[in-house]
């Protein structure tokens, strides 16, 4: 795939799910560091399509809708907002704990906080928005499924 057929595909990507993380557009389309970090860039200077939330997750920034033959995602279901003041700052406790355990590589950490962030936006109606974070968290691990922490995680995604 061509470098502007991957920037318009992550761009309607980024529109459709509201944000997205960068190792999922790392995995989506098969890039290496310097490529992802060229992507970042392009999307977040260049395109004015994303916001950089702390290096790891990128929110859709750009305008109201792409040009798509597909249909779109109604824009309250591209974006979740908290719900309340409390909510909000939940969440973003949530975010900032799971950056900081990102980048000391507390893979434990990481997942309880994705865990609580994915609880929060359940009892959001954002289920979709949840499993897809925490199943991208949890499928770092690769041993310990019987550890307390990736079991609940486990339960949440079947009930998700």
């Amino acid at each position: 795939m061509r470098c502007s057929e991957i920037i318009e595909q992550a761009k309607k990507l980024l529109q459709r799910q509201g944000r997205i993380t960068c190792r999922a557009l790392k995995q989506e389309f098969a890039l290496d560091d310097e490529a992802l970090s060229d992507l970042r860039d392009e999307l977040i200077d260049a395109a004015q399509a994303a916001i950089d939330e702390g290096g790891k997750v990128l929110v859709w920034g750009g305008a109201a809708s792409v040009p798509s033959s597909e249909s779109q995602v109604p824009s309250s279901t591209q974006h979740p907002m908290p719900s309340t003041p409390a909510e909000a700052e939940a969440e973003a406790c949530y975010v900032k704990t799971m950056e900081i355990a990102y980048k000391q590589q507390a893979q434990s950490l990481e997942l309880r906080a994705a865990t609580s962030l994915a609880r929060l936006w359940q009892q959001q109606g954002k289920k979709d928005e949840a499993h897809e974070m925490l199943a991208e968290v949890y499928g770092g691990f690769t041993e310990g499924f019987d550890a307390k922490g990736l079991r609940e995680a486990k339960a949440l995604l079947d009930e998700l």
